[in-house]
């Protein structure tokens, strides 16, 4: 059987990465390795179970050598999934009552809420010219599009809005500061 495994960490979809970090609160070093495996090269453990200790070994050895996750991704604006093109919502200032709810509820466990997060954040595009287009309304969560989403853009997209609700957080701070001659 031949398997494939991600080269780096950030290939991994959002439910293997969920998986992955679910694996830290495993004791047993055996446990954890046959499900590390299983994860990543989308076998069922008893597959792995069933691999002879060389080809364990090696298969160790590449995820071993996987380049792990950076600092921080850049944004991507699209994404394309069973021939729709998606775009990340292309003006903030537009969100919807119910988009800030939903993102606000599901922020309180991003990564449960990873590929529901991203449905808020990219929708189908209705049209486009280059780089600017437009987004189909927000209709409520999606998430099935975005379960083969690779974790770094899903990382991309919610370090973007994290850093845009920062400088924002700034930005009011400062001018109530001013408002209220506080310095």
């Amino acid at each position: 059987m031949k398997l494939e495994i991600p080269a780096r960490m950030d290939q991994l979809t959002i439910p293997q990465y969920r998986k992955v970090m679910a694996l830290q609160e495993i004791k047993d070093d055996q446990t954890k390795a046959e499900r590390l495996v299983s994860y990543l090269a989308n076998i069922t453990v008893s597959d792995v179970r069933r691999m002879t200790q060389k080809s364990f070994d090696k298969v160790g050895q590449t995820i071993a050598e996987m380049a792990p996750l950076e600092k921080a991704y850049p944004l991507e604006v699209f994404y394309k999934h069973d021939g729709v093109d998606y775009g990340f919502i292309p003006n903030l200032e537009q969100l919807t009552v119910g988009e800030m709810a939903d993102i606000e509820y599901m922020c309180t466990d991003t990564t449960a809420n990873l590929e529901k997060l991203m449905s808020v954040f990219y929708r189908p595009i209705k049209e486009r010219h280059g780089m600017f287009y437009s987004v189909k309304d927000y209709e409520g969560v999606n998430d099935k599009p975005f379960l083969e989403m690779e974790i770094r853009q899903a990382l991309g997209a919610l370090n973007f809005f994290f850093r845009l609700g920062l400088a924002s957080l700034r930005s009011t701070s400062n001018y109530f500061k001013e408002e209220t001659g506080a310095v």
